[in-house]
């Protein structure tokens, strides 16, 4: 070994690689003292060769204890075998290059350890590898390595802290029997984790552990990887991509999660598609992505304590969220607060769980830049929640299956929705759906002559109070009677069965946008309806219900008047047919001062010194009340002849409908009435 030093040679007793079984039986020939190999390291009596001590397929008897050692020269050792229990340390020390490839040993232990380079390739430790604050300013690989132990916390990898100015390779076939603990870690290019295989986990029950991490380029979980443990990266900053493509997280944490990216940053795109799987919750709440979310095709199997199997409330993309292509998730998914620069697919996407609030998509106060598609074959379980969402683009509804009877299947209070709100569900929807204080561009629903109620809710299923929205479309549009049955579906029969409260908003929308339309004929008949359907469907006590009534029979409350001057004039021709019916009768009398008269007047027959009896006249003066020729002033009926106070009634009776068909044809024609 001194004298292959001396001339940089490889010192090789044997190819490899070695299992343990084969290396342990190993005699004396092959073997070296590790004291003799720390000398010729460190004590700098014997010479090395620039290229450094190169042994391989020898045993390494002892322990080799370099502790803040200043290794002059790189050390290289390839298939060999280091029986100590103690393993290899080199904590505090510093050297160039250290190279344990294919290796058997203990454990090894690098806290605060500097290299240039540290490659640990397809090595086998059957002990913890313990890096915590170890600074290597080139790559770190461990690239098919073995960790089949773990310390007293479940963790086999421990590099807390551990700076890396290159690459970090966790790939290549690299296991794990206990969790990678990373945290605060500070890597300048990539760290690759392709096809490892996490088989432990810690005490919290996490496979990866990565708070606080800083990594320069991507992150690869892809190509095989898997986790028995949650994989934790809260806090983490990634200037490239983190790729879980394919990744299959089997494993959770004591909060029953199986990823955890609490205000995350990635430069690029997150990608956790292409067969990715998770059996707790994935959390991305307060995460900033500057690319994309891609969870396209992802089965997220487990959840959370909350029922929520994904979490992203307040988390920022700058592109699109992706989850479509079958996309499942067994608990809710959570967007609340989320700002999404590009579009949410959901399209084909199956939420068949709920969390604790029953909702299986809650984006409540969510911004989207683009289109929202909730349709192709998407399903959910339990409620969908777009509360004072913002949309810039427009919202596609043409789900499979919303939550069923006695559930909410979607609440949409105060969204705003600059496109258009397509209304288009493949089957009548039982559930409630509230659009209360909605604003859409454009409202677009199939009324097709099989699809009932435009598969809108009835029986006081559904809330448009307050939803405005500039136009109508679809292929297949409503009619006036169609859209104010829409509206009357916010109501149960009869009004105190439990109805919502009467409101005239969805009326004056509706007759606001037929009137935008120029389709005037079908505004009136909706602003005749808004002040009809309260008798049906408002709680009026009987004096507002019988002045309701009586509005819409006598002038249609206002959009008719014509109605009042046909009834003014009924009763104008009755009272004349009794108003000289009265006077043949001899019913009719003066009521003047007659005291001095020659002869006595009577209505039949006229005296010149006393107003003659005129019905018509008569009749105006009692009918109508505004115009007086003082008819009424000299004659009246006499309540004391044979059914007089009958005739005294009905001139009560004519001159009371008079005054009324009189004011509401005024109140009519002026507008009044359609005010109120």
């Amino acid at each position: 070994m001194v004298a292959a030093a001396g001339t940089g040679d490889l010192l090789d007793r044997g190819e490899g690689p070695f299992s343990l079984t084969v290396m342990h039986p190993w005699d004396q020939e092959p073997t070296i003292r590790a004291a003799v190999l720390r000398y010729l390291l460190v004590a700098g009596q014997w010479p090395v060769d620039v290229r450094g001590v190169r042994l391989r397929g020898v045993r390494i008897s002892g322990s080799l204890d370099l502790e803040a050692a200043v290794l002059s020269r790189p050390l290289s050792l390839e298939c060999c075998y280091l029986d100590a229990d103690e393993g290899v340390c080199f904590d505090y020390a510093t050297a160039s290059r250290v190279a344990l490839r294919g290796c058997q040993l203990a454990v090894l232990k690098g806290r605060m350890f500097t290299a240039r380079e540290l490659d640990l390739s397809h090595s086998t430790f059957a002990g913890p590898l313990q890096m915590s604050a170890a600074d290597i300013t080139g790559s770190f690989s461990c690239r098919g390595a073995r960790l089949a132990g773990h310390d007293q916390d479940g963790d086999a990898l421990v590099g807390d802290g551990m700076k890396v100015g290159g690459d970090v390779f966790l790939d290549g076939g690299f296991t794990a029997a206990g969790a990678v603990w990373l945290p605060g870690a500070d890597i300048t290019g990539q760290l690759s984790c392709r096809g490892a295989q996490l088989t432990g986990q810690n005490r919290g029950g996490d496979a990866l552990v990565g708070d606080g991490m800083k990594v320069g380029g991507d992150v690869f979980l892809d190509r095989g990887f898997t986790a028995a443990g949650a994989v934790r990266l809260p806090g983490a900053a990634i200037t490239g991509k983190l790729n879980c493509r394919g990744a299959q997280l089997t494993g959770q944490n004591q909060s029953r999660n199986a990823l955890v990216g609490d205000a995350m940053k990635v430069g690029a795109g997150v990608f956790l598609d292409g067969g990715f799987t998770a059996a707790g919750a994935v959390r991305l709440p307060g995460a900033d992505i500057t690319g994309q979310l891609n969870c396209r095709g992802a089965e997220l199997t487990g959840h959370d304590q909350d029922g929520d199997a994904l979490v992203a409330d307040g988390i920022k993309v700058g592109g699109d969220v992706v989850l479509d292509r079958e996309f499942t998730a067994a608990g809710a998914v959570r967007l609340l607060g989320a700002d999404i620069t590009g579009q949410l697919n959901c399209r084909g996407a199956r939420l068949t769980g709920q969390n604790q609030d029953g909702k299986a998509l809650d984006a409540s106060g969510m911004k989207v830049g683009g289109d929202v598609f909730l349709e192709r074959e998407f399903t959910a379980a339990g409620a969908i929640s777009l509360n004072s969402a913002h949309v810039g683009g427009s919202v596609s509804l043409r789900p499979t299956t919303l939550a069923g009877a006695g559930e909410v299947a979607l609440t949409a209070a105060k969204v705003q929705i600059v496109g258009h709100l397509r209304w288009m569900p493949r089957q009548r929807v039982l559930g409630s759906v509230n659009l209360e204080g909605a604003t859409v561009g454009q409202l677009d629903d199939d009324w097709s002559r099989d699809r009932a109620n435009g598969y809108w809710p009835a029986g006081g299923l559904l809330n448009l109070d307050g939803l405005t929205y500039g136009r109508f479309g679809g292929d297949q549009q409503a009619t006036v009677e169609q859209r104010l049955a829409w509206i009357r579906s916010q109501y149960k029969q009869p009004a105190d069965s439990g109805s919502a409260i009467f409101g005239t908003q969805p009326y004056e929308q509706l007759a606001a946008v037929y009137r935008q339309a120029g389709q005037d004929d079908q505004a009136r008949k909706v602003a005749i309806a808004r002040r009809a359907d309260p008798r049906k469907y408002g709680k009026l006590n009987p004096y507002r219900r019988f002045g309701n009534w009586f509005l819409d029979w006598t002038i249609k409350y206002g959009y008719q008047t014509w109605r009042a001057a046909v009834g003014l004039a009924a009763v104008f021709v009755v009272f004349l047919a009794l108003s000289i019916l009265a006077q043949r009768q001899g019913v009719m009398v003066p009521i003047g001062e007659i005291e001095g008269l020659h002869a006595v007047p009577s209505a039949t027959q006229c005296t010149s010194e006393y107003p003659c009896f005129y019905p018509v006249a008569y009749t105006v003066d009692t009918v109508i009340p505004i115009i007086n020729v003082h008819q009424a002033d000299y004659w009246g009926p006499d309540g004391h002849a044979p059914w007089g106070w009958a005739w005294v009634g009905l001139t009560w009776v004519a001159t009371a409908a008079g005054w009324a068909l009189a004011t509401l044809l005024v109140a009519g024609y002026t507008g009044l009435v359609r005010q109120n």
